[in-house]
């Protein structure tokens, strides 16, 4: 591998890509402040990762070699670019931040239930922002020359 070549990046095992993003509304230190962290678990998917230096090229040499507990962050690199993701397997939403009771976090949940669109759309018609988003691997990867 060399610095300043692009590889193609993606998970060894299945369902270990994961795509996480965390939506709130509110102020942060506010007493309504309310978040959700949506978690899915993807069959899997890819990054294309360009290493620009030394410790960029050692982490994505590593990657390959990480144990199966071991999360691999794409938002490592500085030159990175999403590919795809595939086959959505499994939806895990998280609560927190002082306006989130648990009366609210049940009707969240009752409610995204019966939603049948994505959850991203559910959200927001509640006037929830998404403020973070990030995919990362959970385990080795492989990577391929492009």
């Amino acid at each position: 591998m060399e610095i300043g070549k692009q590889y193609r990046v993606f998970a060894s095992n299945k369902k270990s890509f994961i795509e996480e993003c965390v939506w709130a509304k509110g102020e942060f230190k506010d007493e309504t402040y309310q978040a959700v962290t949506i978690s899915e678990v993807m069959r899997n998917g890819s990054y294309l990762v360009t290493p620009q230096n030394q410790d960029e090229l050692e982490y994505l040499e590593g990657g390959s070699y990480q144990d199966d507990d071991e999360i691999f962050e794409f938002d490592y690199f500085e030159d990175f670019e999403f590919e795809e993701s595939y086959d959505g397997c499994g939806i895990d939403y998280a609560f927190s931040g002082n306006g989130m009771t648990d009366e609210l976090e049940e009707e969240l949940l009752d409610d995204l239930h019966e939603w049948d669109d994505f959850p991203d759309d559910f959200f927001r018609e509640r006037d929830f922002s998404d403020i973070e988003y990030r995919t990362y691997v959970i385990g080795p990867v492989d990577i391929e020359d492009v």
